[in-house]
């Protein structure tokens, strides 16, 4: 999937073979007046859901989930902890304002416990295959 236009507005959004879906930031600057153009080639099914970045969830004291998913945490706390399970992998990566990906903070394979340092207000965004469960230590 590759969001923009043009030889310069380009920006590849996920590259996958087999089935599984994602949760993707769309960056600011990727769409123009006109909207946003996607191109996404597939062999088989698929779909797309576009929500406004109002629609991210909201970390709170805990969330927890399966796949993948962007939160909003809202504290100033600078420590989050991870909890992972199941024998896949796992990613945690803070998002900049504009969505742009940020630094990976966290990422592994299996069962795991793991200390996030992250900077106050930020956007996170969760990539694994198994059950997750993020702890703000503000709450």
């Amino acid at each position: 999937m590759i969001a923009g236009s043009g030889r310069r507005g380009r920006l590849r959004l996920l590259r996958r073979q087999g089935p599984g879906g994602a949760v993707l930031p769309v960056p600011r600057g990727t769409a123009t007046a006109a909207g946003l153009a996607l191109d996404i080639r597939a062999s088989g099914p698929w779909t797309a859901t576009l929500l406004a970045t109002a629609h991210t969830r909201d970390l709170g004291p805990s969330a927890e989930g399966t796949g993948p998913d962007i939160l909003t945490k809202e504290t100033r706390s600078r420590l989050v902890l991870l909890h992972h399970q199941g024998p896949g992998p796992f990613r945690v990566r803070r998002l900049y304002r504009d969505f742009r990906p940020g630094p990976v903070l966290a990422e592994g394979t299996g069962t795991a416990r793991v200390e996030l340092g992250v900077p106050g207000v930020c956007l996170l965004q969760v990539e694994a295959s198994g059950a997750w469960r993020l702890v703000d230590t503000a709450a």
